[in-house]
C-alpha cells in the first residue's frame, strides 16, 4: 500500500494577514503567523487517512454559558480550551471534538459534563459553553472564507443523547448547508478516510455516532463512526457500515508517563491494523490531553490547564515528537490548542515516507 507522506514537509503558503493574534512561531525552519491554509499545501490525492491532523479536544469548551455543577463547581474544571473555534480554526486545527447537550430552555449547547450521567440523559455535573449555532457559523464562515475555502473541517459528534440527535443533525445541515461533505457520486462507497483530499476542499465532514440515522435530503450529509474498544476489534479491516472506523481513546491518566504508556499501547495496536495490505482507510486518534476525569462527584476542584502543562514541556513535546514518529496517527487531540503546538504536530517528523 501507499505509504503515508512525511508530516515535516514544509508549508510554503502562510498567509501575512493576522487571524489570530500570535508572535511569529518558527518550528523546524516553518515560519509563520497563521495557520489558516496548511491543507491547500497537501496535494490533491492525499487520503485524510494519510493526513496528520490537529485536533482540539472538547473543542467548544472556551467559555461558559451556564454553570450547573452547584456553589463549589468552578471554572477550571471544566475549560478546556482558550480559543474560540474561529481562532482554533485560524491557528490550524481542523478536527473538532464536540459534545452538544440540550439545556432547560430545550437549546442545543456545547458542555462538558460527566460522563455516566450523560449516558442517562441528566447534565447536573458540569457546565455548558456556546451555543451549537454559534459554533457552526464561525465554521461556515471560515469555509466561506476565500482565504480558507479549500481546506476541510471534520466535526466528530459525541455524548448526545438519543432524544437530542434529531435536532443536532437539523441545525448541522441548516446552519452549514452546501458546505457539508455529502456521500455520494464517485465517493460514496468509500470509506472517510480513504477519501481524497480533493474530493473534500472547502467542506465540512460531519461525523456522529452510530446510534445516528437520517433520511430525506439530509441522509448523505449524515457520516458515522465505529469507535471500537481498546481490547478489542483490532482485526477489523475497513468499516462495517461503510463510513468510518475511528481508533483511539483518552488515557484517563494525570500523570505524564501513565498517559505515554497509555497512548503508547493504543498507537502499537494501531500500528499492526493499518499496514495490513487490506486496510480500509482506519483513522487513529492520539489524546495528548489529561483527560483524568474531573467530573465524577461535588465538589470539583480539578485544574485542567494546570494539569495538561507537563504535556507540553521539553520532556513531554519529545515524548509527542516519539509517539508522532513511530506510530504516526492521523489526529492528535489538545487541550487549549494554539498555532505553537499545532506547528509542534505538523512538524514532527515520520519514519512513514
Amino acid at each position: 500500500m501507499k505509504e503515508r507522506p512525511t508530516t515535516s514537509r514544509p508549508i510554503h503558503r502562510i498567509c501575512a494577514k493576522r487571524l489570530c493574534t500570535f508572535s511569529t512561531i518558527s518550528l523546524n525552519g516553518v515560519k509563520g503567523d497563521v495557520m489558516h491554509d496548511w491543507m491547500s499545501t497537501k496535494p490533491g490525492n492525499t487520503r485524510l487517512c494519510d493526513l496528520l491532523i490537529p485536533g482540539s479536544h472538547d473543542a467548544c469548551m472556551y467559555m461558559l454559558t451556564n454553570n450547573r455543577g452547584g456553589p463549589k463547581a468552578n471554572k477550571s474544571s471544566v475549560i478546556t480550551q482558550n480559543k474560540t473555534i474561529a481562532e482554533q480554526l485560524a491557528c490550524g486545527t481542523r478536527f473538532f471534538d464536540i459534545r452538544i447537550y440540550k439545556n432547560k430552555a430545550g437549546k442545543l449547547h456545547a458542555g462538558h459534563f460527566a460522563e455516566k450521567l450523560c449516558a442517562k440523559g441528566k447534565a447536573d455535573l458540569g457546565a455548558y459553553g456556546p451555543s451549537l449555532q454559534d459554533v457552526l457559523k464561525q465554521i461556515y464562515t471560515f469555509i466561506k472564507t476565500p482565504a480558507s475555502n479549500q481546506e476541510t473541517v471534520i466535526i466528530k459528534f459525541s455524548h448526545i443523547h438519543a432524544s437530542n440527535t434529531g435536532a443536532v443533525m437539523q441545525e448541522v445541515f441548516d446552519q452549514l448547508g452546501t458546505t457539508l461533505f455529502r456521500k455520494r457520486g464517485a465517493y460514496g462507497n468509500f470509506t472517510i478516510g480513504n477519501i481524497p483530499l480533493m474530493a473534500v476542499r472547502g467542506k465540512v465532514i460531519a461525523i456522529y455516532d452510530k446510534n445516528f440515522h437520517a433520511s430525506g435530503p439530509r441522509a448523505d450529509t449524515v457520516i458515522t463512526y465505529e469507535n471500537p474498544k481498546d481490547d478489542h476489534a483490532w482485526d477489523i479491516i475497513g468499516d462495517k457500515h461503510g463510513m468510518l472506523i475511528l481508533r483511539g481513546k483518552y488515557a484517563n491518566r494525570r500523570s505524564l508517563s501513565d498517559i505515554v504508556k497509555k497512548q503508547t499501547a493504543l498507537l502499537a495496536k494501531w500500528d499492526k491494523v493499518h499496514v495490513n495490505p487490506a486496510f480500509g482507510g482506519e483513522m487513529m486518534q492520539l489524546y495528548w490531553t489529561s483527560t483524568y476525569n474531573p467530573l465524577k462527584s461535588k465538589p470539583f476542584t480539578t485544574n485542567i490547564e494546570k494539569n495538561t502543562r507537563p504535556l507540553w514541556d521539553d520532556d513531554g513535546k519529545k515524548k509527542l515528537s516519539f509517539l508522532i514518529k513511530h506510530y504516526h496517527p492521523c489526529v492528535v487531540l489538545v487541550d487549549f490548542a494554539d498555532q505553537a503546538k499545532n506547528l509542534l504536530i505538523l512538524n514532527a517528523p515520520s519514519s512513514r515516507f
